[in-house]
């Protein structure tokens, strides 16, 4: 009868509508999940590698920092004004209205209570997604920050021929749609576009030169900036840093790249050149052996040579150097950087 197909569509209405959202939350929560999942296994390789000086924390553990401290809940203000938007309709999109006693109108009443409901635990998962997603680009530019390297520098904004942003798609009159419904969706957006650019900073990220050429037992024997020459004693620049470690220690890869140099440079020795993309190259010199080849595609932490003594040198060490477009950079900003653990 007429109720029956009233009531039937209302409750087809609801559930379309609630798988909807479903399906678009779930598409939000496993990209979320992955640029985690990235972000924390590269934070954890980094932060067992340890401190510029060769320490490992005392208790075993990763090495925690808070860049931002959090709530563990999205702001409160921010739900309330949401959760009033959640409210489903009483009435049938026919206009026409369900005697209020009916059991018709009693399980119609059942269903938008539950409706509600959901839609109110969808909207707390979108409002946590979007906050922890700010959250982490925060601690993202702070871990930037702390090597002295801006957003722009290793995110690439796209160019546009134009001042008018383009934007297209068709025509839908948003006063034909549910009003929860346009809440929900202009959230997801919101929460959509800040997960595209954690993931292109998360990637940006990943390429960064953040850990140390020597991950086993070694000691910084030279810092970054004016020094006395070991050799002839006058005052000199020196672009790096440098570890002593055992005879032939492994030298690793501070992040993944491509072999652009692998050979004998003067002064240098037997030296590697690694670029990693966006500007960044890391050198590694005086080594005794070279196991990496030109051209060659690295992962981080890969062995590319031993630690030697040759070039312009007094004893077994490796010389490490950080260049962003062609212009050094101290190195061990970038590994004290390696070392935070992002919370997320």
């Amino acid at each position: 009868n007429a109720l029956n197909s009233i009531l039937q569509e209302q409750f087809d209405a609801a559930m379309g509508e609630i798988n909807h959202r479903h399906l678009m939350l779930q598409s939000v929560v496993e990209q979320k999940s992955a640029i985690d999942s990235a972000v924390n296994n590269l934070a954890e390789e980094l932060s067992d590698a340890g401190f510029p000086n060769g320490q490992k924390p005392r208790n075993g553990n990763r090495i925690m920092i808070d860049l931002m401290p959090s709530d563990p809940t999205p702001r409160r203000s921010r739900i309330t004004a949401l959760q009033r938007n959640a409210r489903l309709p009483n009435t049938n999109s026919s206009g026409f209205t369900l005697p209020k006693d009916s059991s018709a109108a009693n399980s119609l009443a059942q269903i938008n209570t539950a409706a509600g409901a959901l839609y109110e635990e969808q909207i707390l998962l979108l409002a946590t997604l979007e906050e922890t997603a700010s959250e982490r680009i925060a601690e993202l530019h702070g871990v930037l920050a702390t090597a002295g390297i801006t957003p722009e520098m290793v995110t690439t904004a796209p160019k546009i021929a134009n001042d008018v942003l383009a934007q297209g798609g068709p025509f839908i009159d948003a006063m034909s749609t549910n009003p929860a419904s346009a809440h929900f969706f202009h959230h997801t957006n919101k929460t959509g576009l800040l997960i595209s650019e954690l993931d292109q900073l998360t990637a940006a990220i990943d390429s960064i030169p953040f850990s140390t050429p020597v991950i086993e037992a070694r000691r910084q024997t030279s810092g970054f900036g004016v020094r006395r020459d070991p050799i002839n004693g006058r005052a000199a620049n020196h672009y790096g840093l440098d570890f002593a470690a055992r005879w032939a220690a492994p030298i690793v890869a501070t992040a993944p790249g491509k072999i652009r140099f692998a050979g004998y440079r003067a002064g240098f020795g037997r030296t590697v050149e690694i670029d990693h993309g966006n500007g960044f190259v890391t050198r590694y010199a005086h080594m005794n052996k070279i196991v990496v080849k030109k051209g060659a595609t690295v992962k981080l932490h890969q062995k590319v040579g031993e630690l030697g003594n040759s070039g312009r040198s007094t004893g077994p060490h490796v010389h490490y150097e950080i260049l962003y477009r062609g212009q050094p950079k101290n190195p061990r900003k970038f590994i004290e950087a390696g070392r935070y653990v992002f919370e997320s």
